[in-house]
């Protein structure tokens, strides 16, 4: 009988080594039993617009081990892979070290990320990591030809060209109207694609462009 100290110098892969116990073995004929209790690791992954902090959903994502991306290339297959939703995704006991999250597909408006690395550490603690999306960014300016200087007063609309046929029908959808300024117009979250853009009136002075 007496008392001892379990100490735990590793834990198992994807769990967190254990506090020391302390036992106490009594002078019984009886199965004496104690229980050594390991949490997991707790991983979670949000998909964030770089811009305004709010989750995205749609993007489709992939997790690898960092050893699996060499040269920047992937290879092997990943660990998991899944669309994001506007919640955390969560992992639970993943080992301890590092991984890539890859983006293979992303929502309509953005441009892919780079892969990003992570490091889950040995803890019991919720570990959160964010994988940032950038919007697209168009600028147009309405200069004139010769002087390269703002013209103010054209006034444009642009067409998303859905079909993909170069010009302007009832299936292309309207994305943005304005009248040009001093200062080049912005359109942000524009989709990848092809689109239209229409000079609907031109500055005084000025042929309106084709």
């Amino acid at each position: 009988s007496g008392k001892y100290l379990f100490v735990e110098t590793k834990a198992p892969a994807g769990y967190v080594t254990g506090d020391p116990v302390l036992v106490e073995v009594k002078d019984i004929n009886e199965n004496q039993m104690f229980a050594f209790i390991n949490k997991p690791t707790h991983v979670g992954i949000y998909k964030v617009d770089a811009k305004t902090g709010d989750t995205v959903a749609g993007a489709e994502l992939e997790l690898y081990n960092a050893a699996d991306y060499v040269n920047g290339e992937f290879i092997g297959e990943p660990i998991d892979k899944w669309t994001t939703t506007l919640e955390l995704k969560e992992f639970n006991a993943l080992p301890v070290g590092k991984y890539i999250v890859r983006e293979v597909s992303v929502p309509a408006g953005y441009t892919t990320a780079e892969p990003l690395e992570i490091v889950v550490e040995e803890t019991t603690e919720l570990q959160i990591f964010n994988l940032l999306n950038n919007k697209t960014i168009v600028s147009i300016s309405k200069l004139d030809k010769d002087t390269k200087e703002f013209l103010p007063g054209a006034e444009f609309v642009i067409y998303f060209d859905i079909n993909n046929n170069d010009k302007v029908d009832d299936e292309d959808v309207e994305v943005g109207k304005w009248v040009s300024t001093d200062e080049a117009y912005t359109l942000e979250g524009l989709p990848v694609g092809k689109y239209i853009l229409v000079e609907t009136k031109a500055p005084e002075g000025y042929e309106t462009i084709e």
